[in-house]
C-alpha cells in the first residue's frame, strides 16, 4: 500500500514517529512537580473508556468535547466529553461500520450545537467518512467512496449549512489512489469536489481547510509541490471563491525553510496565515511559519529539540497576537522512544518562543497532540496521546490525558 494512503490513518497520536530524534539518557533528577498544570481526566482505554485523544472543541454549554483515535469496545475510536467538574462521558463509540473509525480530526461546531467530524476510515468503503452528532447522539455519516470524490477525509468546517474539508488520497493526479481533494458537502449530504489536487499542485491535505468572508478557502498539503523530499515537501493553498487554486507557498528541503505540513493554517483579521511544519527548519525539528496578505512567508520560529520542543502541532491564535502550541516531542528526555516528552509553548508576536510547560511522562502524561484552547482567563486546554496510566498504549505509557495549564507562567514538569 502507498506510504501516504497509510499516512492518512495515522492521525496525531502517530506524528510523533515521522521525527524519531533517538533515545536520550535518562534525566538524574527531577524537580518538584508544578501544580500549575492539572490532569483534568485520564483516559482509562477499551473497552469503557477512550484511547488516545486527538483533538479538543470548546462544548455547547460548556465543558470540553473530542475525538480519539482509539478507545471503545470495538476499540476503533470515540467522540467524548468532558463537563466543568471534570466528568467524561463518551458520547459515541465507533463501529468500523457505517459510522466510521479511527476519528482523530478537530469537530467543527455547526447550529444549535450540532458538531461534525471525520474518520480517517471505516464507512462502507472502508474509506471514511463525515459523521453529525446533535443532542450527544451520532445521528448520520457519509461515505467515501474513492477516486474521484475522495477518500479518507481529514478535516472539516461548517460554514453557512455546508461543510468543507480536504480528503487525503481520491482525486486524480500523479499519486497512486490520487492525490487528495477538496470537497463540499451540502445540508442534504450531497458531495462536490471543488478541486483534485494533481502533485505540483499539492498532494495528501492532512487537516481541513479554514474559510474567509468572501468564500475562499485556506489549506496545507503534506506532500506535493516541491520535489526536494521524496513525495514533495507540502505546500499552503487557497482555493478562491470561484475554484482557481493558488499554490500560496512551496516548502522546499535544506533550505531552513520547514516541511512536512501536517497541521492545518490559522488566519487573523488581516488576512495572514499561520502554520506548523513537522520538519525542516534551522534544526530540522519543525517551524512556526507566516504567510502575510501579500503571500510572503517567513519561518517566524525554528525549534531546537530538547529541552526546546520538537514536531510542532496546530496553532491556537490568541486576542494579542500570541501563538500557542504543543510539540509532540522535545523537552524533557526521559521519554526516550519518542525523542523527549512534549512541550507547551508561546511565541510573541516578535517571534520570541517561551517554553511554557514541559511534560515529565509519569504523572501528567506525555507527546500532546493536537489543538489547544485558551479561554478568557489566559488557561490552556490540550490533550496528550499518553500517560498515565500503565500498560494502555503501545508504548506502556497509559491511554491520554486531557489537561489544564495556567499561563503566562513558565512552569516545567521537570527541571530540564
Amino acid at each position: 500500500m502507498n506510504d501516504q494512503r497509510a499516512s492518512s490513518q495515522r492521525c496525531g497520536a502517530v506524528r510523533k514517529n515521522l521525527l524519531l530524534l533517538g533515545a536520550m539518557a535518562l534525566l538524574s533528577s527531577l524537580a518538584a512537580r508544578s501544580q500549575t498544570l492539572t490532569t483534568l481526566y485520564n483516559f482509562q482505554g477499551p473497552p469503557n473508556d477512550a484511547e488516545v485523544p486527538c483533538a479538543i472543541t470548546p462544548g455547547p454549554g460548556g465543558g470540553l468535547l473530542g475525538t480519539s483515535l482509539w478507545g471503545g469496545p470495538s476499540n476503533f475510536g470515540t467522540v467524548f466529553k468532558i463537563d466543568g467538574e471534570g466528568k467524561e462521558t463518551v458520547v459515541h463509540s465507533f463501529t468500523g461500520g457505517e459510522d466510521g473509525q479511527d476519528p482523530c480530526a478537530l469537530l467543527a461546531s455547526g447550529p444549535q450545537g450540532t458538531l461534525f467530524g471525520v474518520t480517517n476510515s471505516g464507512g462502507s468503503g472502508n474509506e471514511g467518512a463525515v459523521f453529525e452528532i446533535q443532542h450527544d447522539q451520532l445521528i448520520g455519516a457519509y461515505d467515501f467512496v474513492g477516486l474521484p470524490a475522495g477518500a479518507f477525509p481529514t478535516g472539516v468546517t461548517y460554514s453557512a449549512g455546508d461543510l468543507y474539508g480536504t480528503a487525503a488520497n481520491g482525486g486524480g493526479g500523479q499519486c497512486p489512489f490520487g492525490c487528495g481533494t477538496i470537497f463540499k458537502l451540502d445540508r442534504f449530504g450531497h458531495e462536490t469536489v471543488l478541486h483534485e489536487f494533481q502533485g505540483p499542485d499539492g498532494a495528501y491535505p492532512g487537516s481541513g481547510v479554514v474559510r474567509d468572508r468572501e468564500g475562499n478557502l485556506y489549506g496545507t498539503t503534506e506532500g506535493g509541490g516541491d520535489n526536494s523530499c521524496p513525495n514533495g515537501c507540502g505546500t499552503v493553498f487557497e482555493l478562491d471563491k470561484s475554484g482557481n487554486l493558488i499554490v500560496m507557498h512551496d516548502f522546499t528541503y535544506g533550505t531552513g525553510d520547514g516541511w512536512f505540513v501536517a497541521t492545518r493554517v490559522i488566519r487573523d483579521s488581516e488576512g495572514n496565515l499561520y502554520g506548523t511544519t513537522s520538519g525542516g527548519g534551522a534544526y530540522g525539528f519543525g517551524t512556526v511559519y507566516e504567510i502575510t496578505n501579500v503571500g510572503k512567508e517567513r519561518v517566524l520560529y525554528s525549534f531546537q529539540g530538547p529541552p526546546d520542543g520538537a514536531t510542532p502541532e496546530q496553532l491556537t491564535l490568541a486576542p494579542n497576537g500570541n501563538l500557542f502550541g504543543v510539540t509532540v516531542s522535545g523537552g524533557l528526555t526521559q521519554c526516550a522512544h519518542s525523542g523527549g516528552c512534549g512541550t507547551v509553548f508561546k511565541l510573541d508576536t516578535r517571534g520570541k518562543e517561551t517554553v511554557l510547560y514541559r511534560f515529565g511522562g509519569v504523572t501528567d502524561g506525555a507527546a500532546p497532540a493536537g489543538n489547544v484552547l485558551l479561554d478568557s482567563h489566559g488557561n490552556l486546554y490540550g490533550t496528550t496521546t499518553e500517560g498515565i496510566k500503565d500498560g494502555c498504549s503501545a508504548f506502556s505509557l497509559g491511554c491520554g490525558t486531557v489537561w489544564k495549564l495556567e499561563v503566562p507562567a513558565v512552569q516545567t514538569g521537570a527541571a530540564p
